[in-house]
């Protein structure tokens, strides 16, 4: 009973709707919305915070950048993280609040 439903389920998606380009790319993006929605509320960062946070509390804790260590990006976000984390503590919940 299921893998009939299922084989109807694919005939009418694959040969009726996906048969052409436009019902392909509404499908992807009908797909994709979803997908993006959960990652952007549950605060998920594409990049890794460690790039930031921990040479701004390496900056914190008196070495300089570019000498004592390697720092890929512009300085200025790393002064930024480094005076939070002296103003409010070394947390990666200070740098997220003031990333939002």
């Amino acid at each position: 009973m299921i893998i009939n439903q299922v084989v109807l389920f694919y005939n009418t998606l694959v040969r009726g709707y996906l048969r052409n380009g436009a019902g392909l790319v509404t499908l992807f993006f009908l797909f994709l919305i979803p997908v993006i929605l959960f990652i952007h509320l549950r605060g998920f960062v594409a990049h890794d915070e460690g790039w930031i946070l921990n040479p701004a509390s390496r900056l914190l804790h008196g070495e300089a950048v570019y000498r004592d260590f390697h720092f890929i990006y512009t300085p200025g976000t790393l002064f930024f993280t480094t005076l939070l984390f002296a103003l409010f503590g070394e947390s990666v919940i200070v740098a997220r609040i003031a990333a939002s």
